[in-house]
Order: C-alpha cells, then structure tokens, then sequence
C-alpha cells in the first residue's frame, strides 16, 4: 500500500490589501493609496465599507446609475464613475501571497542612497 506523499512545507498565507484610487476630473491628476493591510476578507471588505461611508456617504440611491459593486472570487470591489465634478474612485481588494522570511536573497547598493547594481551578496556586479 503506497502512502500519500507529504508536504515539508507550510501551507499558502495571504494578506488582502485594500486600495483606493481616484482620478480626480478636470486633469486634476491621480492618486493611489493602501487603505490597510488585512490577514482576512472579512476585515478587508469590512475596511472598503468603511472607506467608502467615509469618503462617498454622501452619494445616494439617486446615485445608483454612478457606482457599483462587484465580487470577484470573494474579493469585493466598489466603483463609481461620477462621485462628484467628474471624479472617479474605486476601493478594492488585491490578494497577496505572504512571503516567509528570507524569500528574497540578500542584495546590496554600492552607495548609501540606494543608486547602484543591487547584485545580491557575494556576487560581483558588471563593470
């Protein structure tokens, strides 16, 4: 009887990050923030609820035909093409695989204002 191979390693951790964009009308420019960095759905979806109530409670079910609400994969997102003078926003969730520690290999700078190869420790860097 064959046994079921087993996995040394740990299962899959994710982290949720909320993200509101705006582009402001009028070529006012744009801008895009984290709005917070969650270990589950429920605190992100509860985090895009609040940013939304927050910054955009003042548009109303006459407003409906400027936003919507969508979820893809348990991952909501809120849009609207008009909050207000032509500005558009969007607050929704990205999904991220969590990193163990030492993921990414050493590397340093040849200076201290970060300017340089970034090869990783140990290597030598093309002249």
């Amino acid at each position: 009887m064959k046994r079921a191979k087993t996995s040394d390693s740990s299962p899959k951790q994710y982290v949720y990050v909320v993200m509101h964009e705006t582009s402001l009308g009028y070529k006012q420019g744009d801008s895009a923030g984290v709005a917070g960095v969650f270990s589950t759905i429920e605190d992100a979806t509860n985090c895009i609820k609040r940013v939304v109530s927050e910054e955009y409670g003042g548009l109303d079910r006459e407003d409906e035909d400027t936003f919507e609400v969508t979820k893809r994969d348990g991952l909501l997102r809120w849009y609207s093409n008009d909050t207000r003078e032509g500005d558009t926003a969007s607050v929704y969730v990205e999904k991220h695989t969590l990193r163990a520690p030492g993921s990414e290999k050493q590397r340093r700078w040849d200076d201290d204002v970060g300017v340089g190869s970034g090869v990783e420790d140990g290597e030598e860097g093309e002249e």
